[in-house]
């Protein structure tokens, strides 16, 4: 609850209701004539009848104050009050008795004017009747002279206070006070006040009710203003009553205690107010350069995001010009419309059920969504929208920042369908292959079959010339069915898809086991030390490593023993492998090209082979994500690199 609240439904109804019980002590005082009731201080003035009548109908009416249903009673209330006011004045002025003064309850104790209150109090009463009224006006002159009429009769009430405060005695007052009851005064003093800080243009109120640094200000010096002079003047009236100073020298000790005072609670307010003026400078630099950069990210974001913001209800509030120029609707169209405009009804209610869900529960939801455009074309949305709350911690607007994605799903479609072509074509390539190389063996068979039985049948009947081309045709067909195994086996590779985790030390030795004799045959020596375990296709890994250790094995130098040196690097994202040997090397212009298939660099009396190992290299590196590639000079050896992917998963 606020401060106004606390005012209106605890100080108001309590300043009302003191009013009423002091009232009704007054009548029963004057009812069984008990005089402390109803002068408080002893040979003071007492609180007449008719005082207490205007008390109590002030009381009722600022129960009454704020109901808005209570009107009639209300006014009727303050006329009478005024009224009373009215016509003891008008007793004063023509010296002449109404019989309003005695009119419920004679007065014993008045020796002069009984039952009539004082002129002081009767003119309160008229003033608090027009402060009642013009706190119900809604005439705005009539509200502004309330208020005068206000301040005027909060200086007589306090006036009076003063007078008692300083014990000033009966016969020194005006005529004006003169039986004016303390009692009176106070509360003439706290309805003004209550129906002043009620009041919905009083300053006061707004100085007491806010927290702007002004009103804290205001609400720190109020009690050193309004404490320290009426102290001292106490402390300078006591002391001429005592006859401990006279009446001039107290004058001169108030204005040389009250001008310093003044000047320091001027000082510090000055001082504070400096602090403040500085405070909201730094804090409008501040602000001037928040503004700034918020004008720059915006204007960055503009360019390059589709920015709308809407209402609880999904009423579109504001949209940048990427939304207008995406939408192909003017803003007009949108502004106050919501999101079927752009709808494609591609969504299942579902859906959109899960997406309000979501951020009508603060949460941030990011998703794609499908729309269209105002010529009806589809758009692709890559969207984000941020709830976001108002004073009252509750969600009322939905931040969406979205991004055009329509060609990247589009190029994406048609890559799909570009692979699904080429993993159809890829398939009836392996299938041809398969089937042409198998077919093809068939008849080599045969021919290879017929040759051996030509060979063996006239073998004596064939001079050195005809077995040298018979040997040449053997020869030329077991090379052509190596070639039509590898191109299958070239076909093969890939097929099998399933991944585990290889131990490639394991691997290594049992490729040792397969080239044992060609080991010894070339007193080779294979170096390596803690391979790693690497997940892949376990075949082909076995494959790569068997092609780079039989081309080391096959690629030697005369008069020198072979020595393969396998080593590996890791890092977060590739195993990277050296496979080294000491052999007869490669000229540097065909390093980049020893991996396509049937590349030979040796004539085939020199170094057998169908020139399709590293193919079937390349290909494995490919399948596992990695690159393979060459380093190597004439006679100085060859080193061979590839890559495994670490983010192959087993399955």
């Amino acid at each position: 609850m606020n401060k106004e609240k606390v005012f209106k439904k605890i100080i108001l109804p309590f300043v009302g209701g003191i009013s009423i019980i002091i009232s009704l002590s007054v009548l029963i005082g004057w009812g069984i004539n008990y005089k402390p009731i109803l002068s408080i201080i002893p040979g003071s003035s007492t609180m007449k009848v008719n005082t207490a009548i205007v008390f109590l109908f002030g009381g009722i009416n600022l129960l009454l104050l704020n109901n808005k249903n209570t009107s009639i009673p209300f006014n009727l209330l303050s006329v009478i009050i005024g009224f009373i006011g009215v016509f003891t004045l008008y007793e004063y002025f023509f010296n002449s008795k109404l019989s309003i003064d005695n009119l419920l309850i004679f007065d014993k104790f008045s020796t002069e004017n009984s039952g009539r209150m004082s002129p002081a109090t009767a003119f309160n009463a008229i003033l608090l009747s027009i402060i009642f009224l013009s706190n119900k006006t809604k005439n705005e002159i009539f509200e502004k002279i309330g208020l005068l009429v206000a301040k005027f009769s909060l200086v007589i009430s306090f006036t009076a206070i003063v007078a008692f405060l300083f014990s000033i005695p009966t016969e020194n007052r005006t005529t004006f006070y003169k039986t004016m009851a303390i009692h009176t005064s106070i509360l003439y003093f706290a309805q003004t006040l209550v129906l002043i800080l009620n009041h919905r243009k009083s300053v006061l109120s707004k100085l007491l009710f806010s927290n702007y640094s002004g009103s804290l200000i205001f609400k720190k010096l109020l009690p050193i203003i309004l404490l320290a002079p009426l102290v001292f003047c106490y402390l300078i009236i006591f002391a001429i009553n005592e006859k401990t100073i006279n009446v001039e020298f107290g004058i001169i000790t108030f204005i040389v205690i009250n001008i310093p005072l003044t000047i320091i609670i001027i000082g510090s307010v000055s001082y504070n107010l400096n602090k403040v003026n500085k405070e909201e400078i730094e804090l409008n630099n501040s602000l001037i350069k928040t503004n700034n950069h918020l004008s720059l990210f915006k204007e960055a974001l503009d360019k390059v995001a589709i920015i709308s913001i809407s209402d609880q209800n999904g009423i579109i509030k504001y949209i940048n010009d990427e939304y207008l120029s995406i939408s192909g609707f003017s803003r007009k169209e949108l502004i106050g419309n919501t999101n079927r405009l752009i709808n494609s009804e591609h969504h299942e209610p579902k859906f959109l059920s899960q997406l309000w869900n979501t951020i009508n529960e603060g949460k941030i939801w990011k998703g794609k969504i499908k729309s269209k455009n105002k010529n009806g074309d589809f758009i692709y949305l890559d969207c984000t929208i941020v709830p976001l709350k108002d004073e009252d911690d509750n969600f009322t607007e939905f931040f969406s920042i979205m991004y055009n994605i329509t060609e990247r799903i589009e190029s994406e479609k048609l890559r799909l369908k570009y692979i699904k072509t080429i993993e159809s074509k890829n398939k009836e390539l392996e299938q041809y292959t398969y089937i042409t190389s198998h077919d093809l063996q068939e008849p080599l068979n045969t021919i290879i079959g017929y040759i051996n039985i030509f060979n063996e049948k006239y073998e004596n009947k064939f001079d050195e010339i005809d077995k040298k081309i018979l040997r040449y045709i053997v020869e030329a067909s077991l090379r052509m069915r190596l070639l039509i195994k590898n191109v299958l086996d070239y076909g093969r590779i890939g097929q099998n898809t399933k991944t585990e985790e290889i131990d490639c030390n394991i691997i290594i030795e049992n490729i040792k086991k397969d080239f044992e004799s060609k080991i010894k045959i070339n007193n080779a020596k294979i170096l390596y030390k803690n391979l790693p375990t690497i997940i892949g296709v376990k075949s082909n890994i076995y494959l790569l490593f068997q092609n780079l250790i039989s081309n080391a094995l096959k690629f030697t130098k005369k008069n020198t023993n072979t020595e393969i040196s396998i080593s590996f690097l890791e890092n977060e994202d590739f195993w990277t492998f050296k496979v080294k040997d000491n052999g007869i090397g490669i000229e540097e212009m065909y390093l980049s090209s020893i991996f396509k298939i049937f590349k030979r660099l040796h004539n085939q009396n020199t170094y057998e082979g169908t020139g399709i190992g590293l193919a079937h290299c390349k290909k494995i590196i490919d399948i596992h994500d990695g690159k393979i590639w060459v380093e190597s000079s004439i006679n100085n050896g060859s080193s061979f690199y590839f890559t495994i992917s670490k983010k192959i998963k087993i399955g």
